[in-house]
């Protein structure tokens, strides 16, 4: 049975989502209800990655040249090449 309410006053429930109108976001503060207080937000804190970064490359640059040099000491040692002491 279909709602008799005009569109604009209607709020659609289908599955889990809700449509509910909003007031605009463009509207001044002045309109807003004077009853009511709003807390300025805390103040974000943005952390330096550049540190991170720094360590990763380290870690990961030294974990590239073992991995290298495994690969160069297990070729030699397939192939049975002696030092040259």
């Amino acid at each position: 049975m279909p709602s008799k309410k005009p569109p604009s006053e209607i709020k659609e429930n289908k599955g889990d989502d809700w449509r509910i109108p909003m007031d605009d976001p463009g509207a001044s503060s002045s309109t807003a209800d004077s009853g009511s207080t709003q807390r300025p937000l805390p103040p974000v804190e943005v952390k330096k990655t550049k540190s991170l970064e720094i360590v990763k490359c380290i870690v990961y640059g030294g974990l590239i040249e073992s991995i290298t040099s495994l690969g160069v000491i297990s070729s030699a040692a397939a192939s049975d090449v002696d030092t040259s002491n």
